[in-house]
Parts: C-alpha cells; structure tokens; sequence
C-alpha cells in the first residue's frame, strides 16, 4: 500500500532508472487531450464498504471498479459492476453488482446498485499467488464464455508490492458464476525486457482489439501494470509502477510484453508511479485515463495520456487543462475522495459523454464513487 511521501528525496536508482528509459516518462503532448466537467453521483460513494455487515464479502473495503455493459433480451442495458472487497479479516474477493441503465437514459448519476455478493474465491492452498487477495477484475468475452482476468495476492506481508505476483483468469458461460481457469497465473511480473527479474504484476487496465491474423483471429492489446517496487521508506523504491502492454489471441496466452509508460519527473502528481492503464481507441488515436501517484497529494490521482500507436505515449504539460483528469477532494478533508482517487473503469453514455466509476480513500476503505461528464478536446500545442 502507499507509504506517505509529503517529504521525501528523488532516490538514485530512479534517476538512473529514467536515464535507461527516457522515452516512459512521455513529453508533452502536441495531440488533443480532453477536457472534463466532472459531475458526482447524487449518493457517492455509489457501493460504500457494508460497514454494519460482519459476515459481508466487502465489509471494509469496495475497490477496483470494472464495469460492463450487457444486453438483455428487451434490449435493456444491463450493467454489471465487478469489483473487489474485503471482508473484516481483510480478504480481498471478487464481489459483483448490477443495475438496470433505463431505455433511453444518458446518466447514472441517481443507479442504484443491487450487490451480489462475492463471485470469485481465493485458493485455499498456502502459497499461491491468490491465496490471500483477488483483485482488480478485467471481464471480457471471448466467443461463448466470458473471460475474468484479477490479481493476485499470496499473502506474503513482508514483500511489498512484489506479493502481487500474478495475474489470473477465471471463466464463466454466464458473466456471474466464475472457476477458476488454473492454479498458475497467465501473466507474470518477469516478461518484459526492461524488468527481467522483476516479480510483481497487477492488472487494472484493459483489453483493446488490435487487428487479426492472416487466418481472421482477433488480436488483443492487454493493457496492465507493471509492480516493480520492493519494500522501503521511500514510495520511489516501494510503491514504483509502470504501465504495460502485452498481446494476446486466444485470452489465455500472452506474448510480446513492453512498458510503455512510466512516472513523469517533471509533475509533483506523477513522479512517483504510474499504473492502472485503462485505454480506448478514439478515431485515429489511443487514449489513456491512468492512476498516477505524486508527492503533491503523496497518493493517487487519475491523469490522461493520447498516442499515435498505443505504445509511444504523451501527456499534456504538468499543471495545465488536460493533466490531471480528476484529483483528490483536498476541499472537505472528511470526504470519501479526499486523499486519494484510483483504479478508472469508464462507460461510454454517449458520443460526448462519459461515466467514470474510481475507488477513494485508503484503496477503497471509502469505497467506489462514481461521476460522468461532456468532454471537450482541448489542442494542448504549445503548452
């Protein structure tokens, strides 16, 4: 989790670090980034831990929004809201709730959620790489069954970010009831060649189609974080993240891993790590809403970044319209949202129109919120 970082020093090894891999930092952005009017939900935080439930699966905590869009047989839009929870034992679990998007409704600001419980179990066995945490649910559906990918986490107290050693998948014919595909992850912390020997990974990002083989497959971009901190006072070496990206045809395979970006130097809200990449084709360009963590809030914010290709990412100059796309509410220090703000999941509501669903405090202590805007491009050249 995030140490405090109000009062602490660049260390050495990060600057070295970004002298290796000076193109992860991004430089400022001459592509139109958008510019957002966020409004909240009339009753955020929208799925609040169930504080006055012992036995429930997200008792303390409800964090890592994942939502997806199903239609029904009368042409209603479904929603379903994968996330992840906590009980009082702290351990974390994939729970699931769902709403109804009315004919004709552009808004969520005033859904009600209906919760469902826990839908993915931990493994019992001592150990493996989800035996303590499931979390961060990614729900795709490929062909006939529907596909989960969650993190990881075997419990390891002592090894920081580097417990979160995988990322798995579990499967399902109806979206709800899920097993588990294997006892091993499909994704490992060690695939890339810019961290050969590293071992923590965490998912948080998503799946963006990516043309087709010659015989007519679908290829996915899988889009995820890169868990490279190990224990220390410093959050530059504890809480160090990068975002990734890996291909894959069948969901289950996984090759060609690079990162593609990384913390940013020159912004206080990004100089510690970036993760979480939620990403989507817009036209001709990819878009990028990321969780950053920065010495001015000493926690998480949500940030943007645009690319040509996907892999060569750019980010509007610090401190000006297109940086930061959502900040911690610092203006009611007894708010849900007040330290931190993470993990994006976002719903397309119209052409110009989105909805956003993030965690608040303590990793989801305050729960999940959720706000929607009209967005506007803003032309950032020469900022």
């Amino acid at each position: 989790k995030m140490a405090d970082c109000k009062s602490l020093g660049v260390c050495k090894s990060l600057i070295i670090l970004c002298l290796l891999l000076p193109s992860l930092s991004g430089g400022d952005t001459s592509h139109p980034l958008l510019l957002f009017d966020w409004k909240q939900a009339l009753k955020n935080p929208v799925l609040p831990p169930q504080y006055n439930n012992a036995t429930a699966p997200d008792a303390t905590v409800c964090m890592n929004p994942f939502i997806v869009n199903s239609f029904n047989e009368t042409g209603e839009d479904k929603l379903r809201l994968y996330y992840a929870g906590a009980d009082v034992n702290g351990t974390h679990r994939i729970c699931l709730a769902t709403a109804t998007l009315q004919h004709g409704s552009k808004s969520l600001l005033d859904t009600l959620w209906e919760r469902h419980g826990s839908i993915l179990d931990n493994n019992p066995v001592a150990g493996t790489f989800n035996h303590r945490w499931s979390v961060l649910p990614l729900v795709q559906k490929f062909g006939d069954q529907w596909y989960m990918y969650f993190t990881g986490n075997s419990g390891n107290s002592t090894a920081g970010l580097q417990a979160f050693w995988g990322v798995g998948l579990a499967t399902s014919k109806d979206g709800i009831h899920f097993q588990q595909y294997s006892d091993l992850p499909v994704i490992y912390g060690n695939e890339t060649k810019e961290f050969p020997n590293n071992r923590g990974v965490a998912g948080g990002g998503t799946l963006v189609p990516d043309g087709q083989t010659p015989d007519g497959k679908q290829i996915f971009r899988f889009y995820y974080t890169l868990a490279t901190g190990t224990p220390s006072k410093s959050p530059f070496i504890d809480q160090a993240k990068y975002c990734a990206v890996c291909h894959t045809i069948d969901g289950i395979h996984f090759y060609n891993h690079s990162v593609v970006l990384g913390p940013r130097n020159t912004s206080s809200a990004q100089n510690v790590a970036c993760a979480a990449p939620v990403v989507w084709k817009d036209g001709s360009i990819y878009r990028m809403i990321y969780s950053a963590i920065g010495t001015r809030w000493g926690a998480y914010s949500l940030a943007q970044a645009v690319s040509m290709d996907g892999y060569t990412w750019e980010r509007a100059a610090p401190d000006t319209p297109g940086d930061i796309v959502l900040a911690p509410n610092t203006t009611t220090p007894s708010a849900w949202d007040s330290k931190m703000v993470e993990y994006a999941s976002i719903i397309f509501l119209s052409k110009n129109k989105i909805g956003l669903f993030f965690s608040g405090n303590g990793y989801g202590q305050g729960g999940t919120g959720y706000a929607e805007s009209e967005v506007s491009v803003h032309n950032s050249s020469g900022i």
